[in-house]
């Protein structure tokens, strides 16, 4: 499916056309798409509301954020994909001994699954709520 956005960017107005598929198992996802990530930027910051910036964790939330202080998102649901393509999707727990990313997620019959991943197989990291 074709999805038609516009933004605001930096106070220019933007028009950009993104593809959504539908998976089974996945649900919706943007198909990989040429667009970069927005630079840093404090102006930027500074207007938004103070309210947000200290209780919303998808704020500004990067992979470089996530990976340089883990502990400020454990038990935040996300979704990470690895460079392989695969997607974990649970409540993130910690970094273990051998400094693997953990996520657990609850399973139908009161079970759980664990995934342990590298820091190094990650491609992104979606913080699904705080």
């Amino acid at each position: 499916m074709e999805v038609d956005i516009e933004a605001l960017i930096d106070g220019k107005p933007q028009h950009f056309l993104m593809n959504l598929n539908k998976d089974q198992l996945r649900g919706w996802q943007v198909e990989e798409t040429p667009f970069l990530e927005l630079p840093a930027n404090s102006d930027r910051e500074a207007d938004a509301a103070p309210a947000l910036r200290t209780v919303d964790k998808k704020q500004g939330f990067s992979l470089q954020r996530f990976q340089s202080n883990p502990a400020d998102f454990q038990q935040s649901r996300m979704r990470i994909v690895t460079v392989q393509g695969g997607i974990a999707d649970g409540a993130f727990v910690g970094v273990d001994e051998e400094g693997y990313l953990v996520l657990q997620r609850h399973l139908g019959g009161g079970g759980t699954a664990s995934y342990r991943l590298s820091p190094q197989s990650i491609r992104s990291v979606e913080l699904l709520q705080p």
